[in-house]
């Protein structure tokens, strides 16, 4: 494995700089949503991904790894979406392959929520 180099202070700031925009700048979608829509970016990514994928549907644990996300964070935002009537879970593929499925209203509501936003 080649051995990585250290940063020159100007490769230093540029990458703290783009750190700190990145942060910013989803802070500041998410304040926006939540503040146009009520639901938080990550909430909206969901049922986005959810949305786009033929069946509309995907195991807890594709959507996770599509997201970045653990599924412990991932089953406590599909619990609320679920609550709201925009996803629904399928618990028939066991509990690692339990499947989220965007419901029919859901992409009336994204496209509100992407006009809220």
């Amino acid at each position: 494995m080649a051995e990585s180099r250290r940063l020159t202070d100007d490769e230093q700031g540029t990458w703290r700089a783009f750190l700190w925009t990145s942060r910013l700048l989803n802070g500041g979608l998410d304040r926006q949503l939540k503040r146009g829509s009520g639901m938080p970016h990550t909430y909206y990514m969901t049922l986005v991904m959810l949305s786009e994928t033929p069946n509309r549907s995907m195991t807890m644990s594709e959507l996770a790894q599509l997201l970045r996300s653990s599924l412990s964070r991932l089953s406590r935002a599909v619990n609320r979406l679920e609550e709201c009537g925009w996803v629904r879970r399928d618990t028939r593929r066991g509990a690692w392959q339990a499947g989220a499925e965007v419901v029919g209203s859901s992409s009336a509501s994204l496209a509100a929520q992407a006009a809220a936003a």
